[in-house]
């Protein structure tokens, strides 16, 4: 479980989080919606330690994060919106090595994880390319094949189908429907929830900060967000 509370977060003098309290409960799948600047990917960096409150504390099964955050960066595994900035070995199969080796796990461990995600997000072609040579959804399915590598029991995913064309957007939402019905929790923070609002089963809105709303996608979208930047999914119109 990760619980917020009462938490803000002060940037550039303003609050981007002011008074968030939350819980997300474990297996969960929850949509973070909200306007761009709203403080969704604050929030997300609050997850795994990126970001510590300036008030109040962020619980990753009961243990703040601002007291282990290797911990919870361990169990909280993000996927920027930035997927370039992931990036930090030569070769794809050596980024995505990356978290598993600094786990101290064997060889063949390491091996077989780095198999397991890249086949997972559509990627195993990409092996032996070089990261900075990819398209913008191709660094995307690698960032999160990274982050599958770890084996964390939350992803947190910023914006995860951005730069994404029909097959790389498809192999992402399967893999992390996959995830989900694995028991891991996820969270994806989007301003469009098309491809996963009939797979969410809890939608939290942010506005300047703070939690505007907070219930089921069929609560939330039957009476319609557009007050707060949210897209309304085909389905409702």
């Amino acid at each position: 479980m990760i619980r917020f509370e009462g938490v803000a977060h002060e940037r550039d003098g303003e609050r981007a989080l002011d008074g968030v309290s939350l819980e997300i409960d474990s297996g969960g799948f929850v949509l973070l919606l909200g306007r761009n600047g709203s403080g969704k990917t604050t929030l997300l960096r609050h997850m795994n330690a990126l970001l510590t409150p300036d008030e109040g504390s962020v619980l990753v099964d009961g243990v703040p994060t601002d007291e282990d955050g290797e911990g919870a960066r361990r169990k909280v595994g993000m996927v920027f919106q930035d997927a370039g900035s992931q990036i930090v070995a030569e070769t794809v199969k050596d980024d995505v090595a990356f978290g598993p080796e600094n786990l101290g796990l064997e060889t063949d461990e390491i091996r077989e994880r780095v198999d397991e995600a890249v086949s997972a997000v559509g990627a195993t072609a990409l092996l032996d390319r070089s990261p900075y040579e990819l398209s913008g959804g191709e660094l995307r399915r690698v960032a999160l094949a990274g982050v599958l590598a770890m084996r964390p029991d939350v992803l947190a995913l910023d914006e995860p189908l951005a730069d994404l064309d029909y097959e790389g957007e498809k192999a992402v939402v399967e893999r992390v429907v996959g995830a989900n019905q694995d028991g891991k929790t996820v969270v994806v923070a989007t301003h469009d929830a098309e491809p996963f609002v009939d797979l969410a089963e809890r939608a939290v809105v942010l506005e300047d900060g703070s939690v505007a709303e907070d219930g089921t996608p069929d609560e939330l979208f039957s009476r319609g967000l557009e007050g707060y930047g949210v897209r309304t999914p085909c389905s409702y119109r």
